[in-house]
């Protein structure tokens, strides 16, 4: 029997085997329980993590994908260049024990012999010290992806393609939602960084380039997840590419599914969407420069030869219409469809004391009293006010329409426009530059809010809604313990509530605007901030 020898920390206690020695060899992990992998292929080396717990229960024949550039290989070929040397180290550490081992077993029996000519004799050596293993610290998590299809988790450093875990069988809206969410942490890497930084970027570029990036990397985001929910539906494309603008793609639906995916969208959507399809193809093959052919796709009023610019939150915009459009898609599958069916069915079977009245449609907003509004300080009062009931107190784009302007005294398009830039002067709207919207913002509802008058109707419904926040933010720091490291989702705060999602949906977004939340992936999920965190401990309300 072979004896045993001492190893380093960190690894098992060789065994002997019909071929040689065997151990097993820990790898670090996170604070989170992570720990690093690498793509084999010489042209990708994207880095990701893995959740040591779920892989530790894999079966030995796992296979893996790259979630950058979608390689499938055995699982033992994801080695980072730190595991490999730590792996070496160790194999050196199992060689050396297992010679020294070897000779013990060979020569303990081994005693003097004298026949007159040689004298033998084997003493063992000193008890052999293994060296220490290389360690070394595994990079921060910063953004963590949970695949729908298995809840498998993963930490993504670059673009998503599939899960490591699922590769090709990937929920094509699950990459879709966790990469549009990468190009909004791109525009928040910019907007969050301090003035005097971001004057450095702004100086070379930085902050076009990236926005440019992030809506390029939307509509290739948008482009990709409906190629793969159309063929995953069976269809084939008969020739060309139907993904390069809005018109393709509902043509394309309306051939294979007998469809609009369109149709349900707003007129304000199917603008962001065709804009930005046009602003990508323009920055990709003609520098950014107005052409011709941009003006007729994009319906965009700008002057030929010069560069398109907008701004983040153009990007942003384009990100919500794509999602609502992803919504679309799904549901004009027909499998897709009876889910969707079924669920809208069981919610609408369901009741509760505390579901709120549905909002009145838009077009039927109660009007206001158009006369004793005699000065422009009241119409713009009276204008925020409207906003304010309009979009539900949240801050939604919607059309800057004169049957709103018109119920609160304002004549013409012309006083319109001018109270509008005002409000916007003021930071309480911020008027859409790509078509005839407005929003009101986290600001102009905290004043509108403060203007209405505690006793009336409104009033009381204003109370309601500061009752909401400040029971949203309780919740979610109950459903986290406290910790701003933990994710939560906003529907799961509504539902501990019972509450219908756009009533979870308004007081998020509020919390969100205020600070005391953050949004940190696509799909509803947030993070409580410090502020939110301190809000709660000390007993405040959300003002």
């Amino acid at each position: 029997m072979s004896r045993q020898f001492r190893v380093p920390p960190g690894m098992a206690t060789p065994t002997k085997t019909s071929t040689g020695w065997q151990s097993n060899v820990s790898m670090p992990t996170d604070d989170d329980g992570f720990f690093g992998r690498e793509c084999p292929a010489e042209d990708c080396g994207a880095f990701f993590k893995l959740e040591a717990s779920e892989y530790s229960s894999a079966p030995d024949d796992l296979r893996l994908s790259c979630p950058v550039c979608g390689l499938t290989e055995d699982a033992k070929s994801f080695l980072t260049a730190d595991q490999a040397r730590r792996a070496e180290a160790a194999v050196r550490e199992m060689a050396q024990g297992a010679i020294r081992a070897a000779l013990d077993d060979a020569f303990s029996g081994l005693g003097r012999h004298n026949n007159g000519l040689v004298s033998i004799t084997y003493k063992p050596g000193p008890t052999y010290v293994p060296k220490a293993l290389p360690s070394y610290i595994e990079a921060q998590t910063i953004r963590t992806f949970t695949c729908p299809a298995g809840g498998h988790r993963a930490v993504i450093y670059d673009l998503l393609t599939v899960c490591p875990y699922c590769g090709p069988a990937t929920p094509p809206r699950a990459v879709l939602d966790d990469n549009l969410g990468a190009m909004l942490r791109l525009l928040d890497l910019v907007e969050h960084l301090p003035p005097e930084h971001r004057r450095e970027v702004e100086a070379v570029g930085g902050v076009t380039a990236l926005t440019e990036r992030a809506i390029g990397g939307a509509v290739a985001v948008l482009q990709n997840f409906t190629k793969q929910v159309h063929s995953r539906a069976a269809k084939t494309v008969v020739s060309g590419n139907p993904w390069q603008n809005l018109d393709r793609i509902r043509k394309q639906w309306q051939a294979d599914f007998a469809a609009d995916p369109v149709a349900q969208l707003s007129a304000m959507d199917v603008a962001t969407l065709k804009l930005g399809f046009a602003r990508r193809h323009l920055l990709e093959h003609n520098n950014g420069v107005v052409d011709a052919k941009y003006l007729a796709e994009s319906g965009e009023k700008a002057t030929v030869g010069r560069r398109v610019r907008f701004r983040s939150t153009f990007v942003r915009e384009f990100v919500a219409a794509s999602m609502r459009l992803a919504d679309e898609l799904e549901a004009t599958i027909p499998n897709e469809q009876a889910r969707a069916t079924a669920s809208e069915g069981s919610g609408d079977e369901q009741s509760s004391d505390n579901d709120v009245p549905a909002a009145p449609p838009q077009d039927q907003l109660p009007e206001a009293p158009t006369m004793g509004i005699e000065s422009k300080l009241e119409k713009r009062n009276a204008y925020l006010r409207a906003l304010w009931r309009k979009s539900g107190g949240r801050t939604l784009h919607i059309d800057m329409a004169m049957d709103t302007a018109s119920s609160v005294g304002i004549a013409d398009e012309t006083e319109l426009v001018s109270v509008a830039h005002y409000l916007e002067a003021e930071g309480l709207v911020e008027i859409r530059t790509s078509g005839p919207g407005i929003s009101i913002t986290h600001e102009g509802v905290r004043v509108a809010e403060r203007s209405i008058d505690p006793q009336s109707e409104e009033g009381r419904e204003v109370e309601l809604r500061r009752q909401d926040r400040a029971a949203f933010i309780e919740h979610a720091y109950q459903l986290v313990d406290g910790d701003e490291m933990k994710m939560f989702n906003f529907r799961d705060v509504g539902s501990t509530l019972q509450w219908e999602e756009d009533r979870s949906m308004g007081a998020a977004e509020y919390l969100v605007d205020a600070g005391f939340l953050d949004w940190y992936t696509m799909g509803g999920n947030l993070i409580l901030t410090h502020d939110g965190i301190k809000l709660v401990e000390a007993g405040r309300k959300p003002s």
